[in-house]
């Protein structure tokens, strides 16, 4: 889809989609974040010893697409991790039912030899956990309604324990932590993820955090964007992600940027540097904080982000928070973290700029919550070992 199309679609939206989700009160935070789940807040990628698994069901191909084909042998139905399945995706048999790479073999973490090109993906089917829970027996033969997200990461707590190697903490946790300490960041902080889960769902998962004490407040829930359920279908027909999250945010800025900064909105200039009537690099600006990984997302956001900052149409300060691998970050020759702009360009975001500024808090504070910026910059000599990647 071209971006005259997708900006086309935002306007015949009804301009008021996002105060129907979130609410009118809202558009005036002096900081908004929004961050993707997996791979940003949880970890799943087996690179980097994640411990948080969403099952993946993969359906064996029932016919031959030709007569020297063999019958394909082994379960009808498996069931394989999120780290299992990005191996594997690209070795799939396809939905016209014909196979993949023939004559791969793949040992799954069970044991468990498959060919990968016997087993396709049935949509939605195959992404089951990803969405709202079903009444299922539980692992004490209960008949319940589960919470796939909350049993998903209760298993990673689990797997963590065991092995404390591996981690279910993204490269946003601390983050999410850092802002959640706070009441009044915390009621600005939502989740805009390609996940189907309830309300009630990250209602029930955010209090076990709290309950664990990973964290200290509730987000708002009315700002959990799970951007695959139905409701989200007037901005695609098709699910495509990434231009969901697109058209939310272009909805958001929308929104976000028609009330004017007060007088408790002093914030570091976008351009990080003085002007003429401005003193200590000081402006009067809200923040709109994203957090992703995937790569087409995140080259869409930095597309709206750039567009909207050089326009200064709005007084909002435009910060990017790539969770992505660090080879793709440094594809982007720009920060991991950026604050977008006027000249359309982007800087290096301090440790304060990404927990959006609070009120009272110092750089050194920030840093100690979160660390420096600088820190999580991809190192030239270690990206050009080839960090594997199946995207």
């Amino acid at each position: 889809m071209k971006k005259g199309h997708i900006f086309f679609g935002f306007w015949v939206v009804v301009t008021g989609f996002l105060h129907s989700f979130i609410g009118a009160e809202y558009s005036s935070a002096a900081s908004i974040f929004l961050f993707d789940f997996d791979n940003t807040i949880v970890e799943t990628r087996r690179e980097f010893s994640g411990a948080f698994q969403t099952a993946h069901k993969l359906y064996q191909i029932p016919i031959r697409s030709n007569v020297l084909q063999k019958l394909p042998k082994g379960p009808k139905i498996i069931e394989v991790s999120t780290a299992e399945y990005e191996e594997i995706r690209h070795h799939l048999g396809y939905d016209n039912h014909r196979p993949g790479t023939i004559g791969l073999k793949y040992k799954l973490e069970d044991g468990t030899v498959i060919e990968p090109a016997n087993y396709m993906v049935q949509d939605p089917d195959t992404f089951k956990y990803f969405f709202s829970g079903r009444r299922e027996k539980n692992e004490d033969g209960e008949i319940v309604k589960l919470n796939y997200l909350l049993e998903d990461f209760k298993r990673a707590e689990r797997l963590v324990k065991e092995n404390p190697n591996l981690t279910f903490k993204g490269p946003l946790w601390n983050h999410m932590v850092a802002i959640l300490k706070n009441k009044n960041t915390a009621k600005f902080f939502g989740i805009l993820s390609a996940r189907g889960h309830s309300r009630n769902e990250w209602k029930e998962f955010f209090s076990y955090l709290i309950e664990k004490k990973y964290v200290d407040y509730m987000p708002n829930l009315d700002m959990m964007y799970s951007v695959s359920l139905p409701k989200y279908d007037k901005f695609e027909v098709k699910t495509d992600i990434s231009s969901r999250k697109y058209q939310i945010l272009t909805d958001l800025i929308y929104s976000f940027g028609h009330t004017e900064p007060t007088g408790h909105d002093e914030r570091i200039v976008p351009d990080g540097k003085a002007k003429w009537n401005q003193k200590n690099n000081k402006g009067f600006y809200q923040s709109l904080i994203v957090g992703e990984d995937n790569p087409s997302t995140i080259q869409l956001i930095e597309s709206l982000f750039r567009n909207q900052a050089s326009r200064k149409v709005s007084p909002i300060k435009y910060v990017l928070l790539n969770a992505g691998y660090p080879v793709e970050s440094l594809r982007t020759h720009r920060p991991r973290f950026s604050v977008f702009t006027a000249s359309g360009n982007s800087r290096q975001a301090s440790a304060l700029e990404t927990l959006g500024e609070p009120s009272g808090m110092t750089e050194e504070q920030a840093v100690a919550l979160v660390g420096d910026p600088k820190d999580h910059e991809p190192i030239q000599s270690i990206c050009e070992q080839r960090l594997w990647s199946t995207r």
